[in-house]
């Protein structure tokens, strides 16, 4: 489980800051061209950015990832197969602001995500806390200034179902396409949703979703994809000896 994957990577399970302090935006804005600088293997990536062409097409996975799981790998899978992206990038979160301090360290959660991505096409990525954003808008809007690529951002049915409570939301649907992939119980309700809804006109059916990434938006679209099991908020669960529960 998740203490054996640590302890298999060497990682300090002693708890770290989850929050890197802001660099100056002369910094933070420079692209740095030399050799991804990697400690775990080629998909954990976090002290060098390196420029996009404007032809890569690139799946944006945010979250806590406490911890990361199979589920969050099979979606993954399923935009690079649905979506025609080029990549898939796991933006580790210092800390979500819609839930509850994370219970596993910022490196030890980078550490174990790129343990668990293991693919050539699947980037985990700590700009977030690089960048000092904390908020999705925001780490989209900074993402866009600094590629030259096309951003989608990917996200579960549960998380359609609460995107109204997202901060600016609405500028979130206008920023870049938005894929939603099946979660249960959320799918079967996903298109009432208030997002869902507001968007009804901007729908791209999955026929169609191969050329996502090159639509302006507002767009998006729904994967149905089979149901996974693995939940993180189970997972912690399962560790702390409690009853499992969806997140």
């Amino acid at each position: 489980m998740v203490n054996s994957r640590l302890k298999s990577l060497g990682t300090n399970t002693q708890r770290l800051p989850g929050i890197v302090a802001h660099r100056p935006p002369s910094q933070i804005l420079r692209l740095d061209t030399s050799a991804e600088n990697s400690t775990i293997n080629r998909n954990f990536q976090t002290t060098h950015v390196s420029p996009h062409r404007s032809n890569e097409r690139i799946g944006l996975l945010g979250g806590s990832f406490d911890p990361a799981h199979d589920g969050h790998r099979t979606l993954s899978l399923a935009a690079l197969k649905h979506l025609g992206l080029t990549k898939i990038w796991w933006l580790v979160s210092p800390q979500n602001p819609l839930k509850s301090r994370a219970s596993m360290g910022f490196d030890e959660r980078l550490k174990y995500a790129a343990s668990v991505a293991n693919h050539a096409k699947i980037e985990v990525r700590s700009i977030e806390a690089r960048l000092g954003t904390t908020q999705t808008v925001a780490t989209i809007g900074r993402l866009q200034q600094m590629f030259a690529a096309r951003f989608v951002f990917l996200i579960g049915a549960d998380n359609l179902h609460q995107l109204h409570r997202w901060y600016r939301w609405r500028a979130l649907i206008r920023a870049c396409p938005i894929a939603v992939f099946a979660r249960n119980p959320y799918s079967t309700t996903v298109f009432g949703s208030r997002a869902a809804r507001l968007l009804e006109r901007a729908r791209v059916p999955v026929a169609s979703a191969h050329g996502l990434a090159m639509m302006a938006p507002p767009a998006w679209t729904f994967i149905p994809m089979r149901p996974h099991p693995a939940s993180s908020t189970a997972i912690r669960a399962k560790g702390r000896g409690k009853s499992q529960s969806e997140e």
